[in-house]
């Protein structure tokens, strides 16, 4: 259940008064101290039950108050915009019961079926009976108040389903604007001073409204009444799909921070993927802080931990010296032979597959040459180039060359035929990217750091399989028990 936003705040900010100021912008903020105040929030005790960890509200809170502005820019972005002005766009539908999941009695599907009703049950009671504008939405409320009585399990129903569409829309503008609302210009420029502006009472209301606008969200994304209202409006966002496009990101602020998650979906849309998984993960998006600190919450309750210590791991710097690929074929606990399928059927080993890719590498330069002559329109040099290729043990080179050569017999190049042969030849580039990459000295040295989740890897990992050397190099510092200075690499 979510307290109400003064109780809650009230008895925080006295029970907890010896703590720094918790509640201020983000502006200005180190890495390490936000997750040094999210160490001791984890670390506190409800002053009430005295239990550790016992709500996750202090967490939400200060999330909210800290993150609010990554949160809104994510709604801001112009892929959010399209999910939205689709969501609008959809005006008349018809229900089908169908598209309801049936109800499963085993296994997996059971339990996760079992979970979306219980999310839903929770948005009836902590949000849309209490708290959503009262006056409106009088067969959705009726519904619910039946799912909250336990006389029905269904929020989504034939009576509800135009009004449970008009909640959805004023509950994405409610969280809106309560981000913006957020944004005080005022606020930003003086936090951005040496020291935080604690919160004061206004900024507190404000995050709170916002803290009950996103766990409604939440609520609704993990359970079953929304997947079923995108179920039965997918053709309608289907065809919104076909006729708009999201448009990349563009303003100044959204290149500084670049959103990959946001712009993943963005290209998802694009693709033509499934449109209730599309927007499914847009959603998701929308609420993912409130989930990263239910996932937080539940791990530390879910364990008996003394206390709490966040690390920041820092990968350390791999040796600038690769494995020459060539190489790689002569190592057979790298690369046993044999290794890939031959073309006549039977597997070719690594002497094969080393002399079939050094004797493609030795024609890239003589199809680069082609490429530059007919850019020139030098048509004699361009024959040569190809009757060359024509000698290549790569198939599809061999086969392009011969298609390429036979339309360069026409002394009268029409401009239908010049445009198919650079086609070919644009073609025939692309094919060879892979033995491009393989050159001299692209992959000689590297100079980045080792791959995050290798690290973690080899931190998981049993000590006969972790590895002494990452483990020996790897620099970690105790967020939680001292500040950080910012010469300390983070990462």
């Amino acid at each position: 259940m979510l307290k109400t936003a003064g109780e809650h705040f009230n008895n925080f900010m006295a029970a907890h008064a010896h703590q720094c100021p918790l509640l201020y912008n983000r502006t200005g903020q180190t890495v390490a101290r936000h997750l040094w105040i999210i160490g001791r929030l984890l670390d506190m005790k409800d002053p009430n039950t005295g239990k550790w960890g016992s709500t996750a509200n202090d967490l939400l809170f200060h999330v909210v108050a800290t993150c609010f502005a990554k949160m809104s820019r994510r709604l801001r972005q112009p892929v959010s915009k399209f999910f939205i002005e689709s969501l609008q766009s959809v005006t008349e539908w018809t229900f089908h019961e169908e598209k309801r999941d049936k109800p499963k009695a085993f296994g997996k599907d059971e339990d996760r079926q079992k979970m979306e009703i219980e999310e839903d049950g929770r948005f009836v009671a902590d949000y849309l009976l209490p708290i959503a504008t009262r006056g409106k939405f009088p067969e959705l409320r009726r519904q619910a108040q039946l799912v909250k009585d336990g006389k029905d399990t269904r929020l989504y129903t034939e009576e509800s389903y135009q009004e449970f569409h008009c909640m959805l829309l004023e509950l994405i503008n409610k969280f809106t604007k309560s981000l913006l609302e957020l944004r005080d210009p005022l606020r930003t420029q003086k936090s951005s001073m040496d020291h935080p502006i604690p919160g004061d009472e206004a900024f507190k209301n404000k995050v709170s409204k916002a803290l009950v606008y996103g766990y409604a969200l939440q609520r609704l994304v993990k359970g079953a009444a929304l997947k079923m209202h995108l179920q039965t409006i997918a053709p309608s966002l289907k065809m919104w799909n076909l006729r708009k496009s999201p448009t990349p990101i563009s303003t100044e602020e959204e290149l500084r921070e670049r959103d990959e998650d946001i712009q993943a979906v963005h290209q998802s849309v694009q693709n033509g993927a499934a449109v209730v998984t599309s927007y499914l993960d847009w959603f998701k998006l929308l609420i993912s802080h409130f989930d990263a600190v239910d996932i937080l919450v539940s791990y530390v309750t879910s364990r008996k931990i003394d206390s709490i210590s966040i690390n920041i791991l820092v990968a350390p710097f791999v040796d600038k010296k690769l494995l020459p690929w060539k190489d790689l074929f002569g190592d057979s606990t790298l690369l046993p032979a044999p290794a890939v399928p031959g073309t006549e059927g039977k597997q070719a080993s690594n002497n094969e597959i080393l002399t079939f890719i050094t004797t493609a590498l030795a024609m890239l330069p003589k199809i680069k040459e082609a490429e530059r002559a007919w850019n020139n329109r030098d048509k004699r040099n361009t024959t040569i180039c190809f009757q060359t290729l024509k000698t290549s043990n790569v198939k599809s080179w061999v086969k392009c060359a011969e298609k390429i050569l036979v339309k360069l017999e026409d002394d009268n190049l029409s401009d239908q035929t010049s445009g198919e042969i650079t086609s070919e030849i644009q073609s025939l580039r692309k094919s060879t990217f892979f033995f491009d990459a393989l050159v001299e000295p692209k992959f000689s040295s590297f100079s980045g750091t080792l791959h995050c989740e290798a690290c973690l890897a080899s931190l998981l990992a049993e000590s006969p399989l972790a590895s002494k050397d990452i483990l020996a190099r790897m620099e970690v510092s105790q967020v939680s028990d001292l500040f950080l200075s910012s010469e300390s690499h983070l990462l």
